[in-house]
């Protein structure tokens, strides 16, 4: 048949942490600090779907990932307005989209990540929120025999849209982007 495999995997979590250590920028990006929160409370999913097909030499598999996930800031006064808000840098939602194949000596690939909105710091307020983000990427690839050398040829685009998004606050990412890589075995 065309499809001949399809793995679906869901686990879910709740967990009670004391001393939980987050990693947060410092004053540059290449200084981090530990930062320890005293209680938290994390709730989650994972949901993937994987599947493989075949047409002739048509080759392509597919890969689906959601997760969920509430994780909560105890440690502070429960009367604070702040009490239980979101631990830096962790998104309620994450997905992403993964399309792969190949086709006798060329490959392909082509990939969605979605991540949703988090905040910088367990002060859940408008100033400290990062917006939601997604990228596209796609690479193509030649595999190549010449003599006893084996090589490949990969061309890549990555940021299709060119998506303005920081991962870490205040350090915005690349823009859309380009690769040519060249892998010889020797």
């Amino acid at each position: 048949s065309i499809l001949y495999r399809v793995e679906m995997q869901a686990d879910g979590y709740y967990n009670h942490v004391t001393n939980k250590i987050v990693a947060v920028p410092a004053d540059n990006q290449f200084r981090w600090m530990m930062m320890n929160i005293g209680k938290a409370r994390i709730i989650g999913t994972d949901i993937g779907l994987s599947t493989a097909w075949q047409i002739d030499v048509l080759q392509f598999g597919t890969r689906l990932a959601y997760t969920h996930e509430r994780a909560k800031d105890l440690s502070m006064d429960r009367d604070s307005p702040y009490y239980g808000g979101q631990i830096p840098y962790i998104p309620w939602n994450n997905a992403s989209f993964v399309l792969n194949g190949s086709y006798r000596l060329w490959d392909f690939s082509y990939s969605f990540i979605y991540t949703g909105k988090r905040y910088d710091t367990s002060t859940n307020i408008e100033v400290n929120r990062l917006d939601a983000w997604s990228t596209h990427d796609f690479s193509l690839s030649r595999n190549i025999k010449w003599h006893n050398i084996d090589a490949k040829i990969t061309t890549e685009i990555n940021n299709i849209l060119n998506c303005r998004y920081e991962v870490v606050s205040g350090y915005p990412m690349q823009g859309r982007n380009y690769k040519i890589i060249l892998n010889i075995k020797l």
